[in-house]
């Protein structure tokens, strides 16, 4: 199984065009962040979901980040929880 280990973003002035540019990436390389699972926005915070895994347990559990800058050139987020499924033994 290949797991995502580069967390990689592109910007464009608009929409409307083709011209896609890298920003300065990888933004993030890490294998047990990189994986992306969703972008939200709760207020004027905006999260990204990283899906955590292990080698002998795929989607273990996820993180939830907060993203303090993003721009062309600077990507920061900041680890605020790591969820965990809570099985019950049958």
């Amino acid at each position: 199984m290949r797991i995502a280990q580069n967390y990689i973003f592109f910007w464009n002035e608009s929409l409307q065009k083709d011209e896609w540019k890298p920003l300065k990436n990888p933004v993030i390389f890490n294998s047990e962040g990189a994986r992306n699972g969703g972008i939200f926005k709760k207020g004027s915070k905006i999260y990204r979901i990283s899906q955590n895994h292990q080698s002998n347990n795929y989607g273990s559990s996820f993180n939830i980040n907060e993203i303090k800058t993003i721009s062309k050139n600077k990507y920061v987020e900041k680890f605020i929880q790591e969820i965990s499924p809570k099985f019950k033994k049958i």
